[in-house]
């Protein structure tokens, strides 16, 4: 409980407040509780602003810059209200990621913060679906939903991306981690199966196919870090619980709670194998992005974040995207290397990362759901202040809280390591 409280004592729990109703969406108000976040951020936050930001924001701000100018000119009737969204957003929820975490902060607390935000993410598209489930029960096969808050419809590949992070929950229930205690071990493994459940109603295979492979990507880091007795005493554990669920589980396709995802689980192997025929659609893309460099016209999506940047925006846009991308990927390969880390913060932003990466592979976010973009810039930006307030040795860590107390509370904001200026 000490943690918990630790957590909202040295957090900033005005502009968290407003993150977590932004995530919630209440009453698809998102837009403008982002609005007034972003003005509390440069109206009380300005000196944060200055001091936060680096060379990632610097490209996120290009990108975002860059890609509303080149889609205005294809789409000029658009929105311009959300023009404005596109500039500005990226960069302030990176730079409110990094501000979140503070010197003050234990890795406990970090992780509890995490995943706090991947909770409340997903729970209205939860409440949504379970809200489906008391009317009409599993045996249903469409696919669109009455929101939970003001009853618009929405697809259920629009809501499988609100609870990707919840299905990485697994990976840390069975990680050898010294910060889950077995009751928030437990309240995980109710909120994965409440996942779970949801999925099936949405027919999901894309959440499916995650889950997999956050369970491959946790069990095999765990066996690589693991030593001696450890290793041998959690391969044994996961072949105990693998014969259990291999002699002991049965799937039913024709089971009722397996009406929509068994349907499409039985629709034949070629869907699956083309990622649902969006092979064609990448290779299309790829071919049009070299010869519309500035951006093309077309209704048809081609199911990823970069191709359809490159469609919307042009080939400059995509390249500072993929810059970014490359800049979240090395972030996260050297937080996983830091040994000072623990192994359950390391596979939370991990995960996450990935989870985002995978899910954007496959679907138009940008166009789709923007602000499951916003959102992976702000965890991009926890990963990189954990970096910054983790990375670092403790003897060094224990040094700079001496020198932090004896400058005061005007001088005593944390130096960056020398290793984690790098991007």
């Amino acid at each position: 409980m000490k943690d918990y409280v630790h957590l909202l004592k040295h957090t900033d729990i005005i502009g968290l407040g407003l993150l977590l109703l932004f995530l919630l969406n209440p009453f698809s108000l998102n837009i403008y509780i982002g609005y007034v976040l972003v003005l509390y951020f440069i109206a009380v936050r300005t000196k944060s602003l200055a001091i936060e930001f680096d060379a990632t924001a610097l490209v996120l701000l290009v990108f975002s810059v860059v890609y509303t100018l080149f889609e205005y000119q294809l789409y000029p009737l658009k929105n311009k209200q959300f023009l404005i969204i596109q500039t500005a957003f990226p960069m302030f929820f990176y730079l409110f990621g990094k501000r979140l975490l503070t010197s003050k902060h234990s890795q406990k607390q970090a992780l509890l913060l995490l995943l706090l935000l991947g909770l409340t993410y997903s729970l209205s598209a939860v409440a949504t679906i379970l809200a489906d489930l008391q009317k009409g029960g599993f045996a249903q096969v469409n696919r669109d939903f009455k929101y939970i808050w003001d009853g618009t419809r929405i697809l259920a590949t629009g809501l499988a991306g609100f609870l990707i992070y919840n299905i990485t929950f697994p990976s840390l229930i069975l990680s050898k981690n010294k910060l889950i205690n077995p009751l928030e071990r437990a309240v995980l493994a109710g909120v994965y199966l409440l996942t779970i459940i949801c999925s099936f109603r949405l027919g999901s295979r894309t959440l499916i196919a995650l889950t997999v492979m956050a369970l491959l990507f946790a069990v095999l880091y765990q066996i690589i870090v693991l030593q001696g007795k450890e290793k041998f005493r959690f391969v044994g554990a996961l072949l105990v619980l693998g014969f259990v669920v291999v002699n002991f589980v049965e799937i039913d396709l024709k089971a009722d709670y397996f009406s929509t995802l068994g349907s499409r689980l039985s629709e034949g192997t070629s869907s699956n194998e083309s990622a649902g025929g969006r092979t064609q659609l990448w290779s299309h893309a790829f071919e049009k992005m070299f010869e519309f460099p500035l951006g093309w016209i077309s209704n048809e999506y081609a199911h990823n974040m970069w191709l359809d940047t490159a469609k919307d925006a042009g080939t400059l846009a995509f390249f500072f995207l993929v810059i970014f991308t490359v800049i979240a990927i090395k972030n996260t390969l050297r937080v996983l290397r830091v040994g000072q880390i623990d192994i359950s913060l390391k596979l939370t932003l991990a995960l996450f990362t990935l989870m985002s990466l995978i899910y954007f592979f496959v679907e138009p976010i940008l166009k789709g759901n923007p602000y499951m973009f916003f959102f992976f810039c702000l965890l991009t930006g926890l990963l990189k202040k954990t970096l910054e307030l983790y990375g670092v040795p403790a003897q060094e860590q224990q040094h700079r809280r001496r020198g932090a107390n004896a400058a005061g509370p005007a001088q005593g904001l944390p130096k960056r390591a020398p290793e984690t200026q790098r991007n």
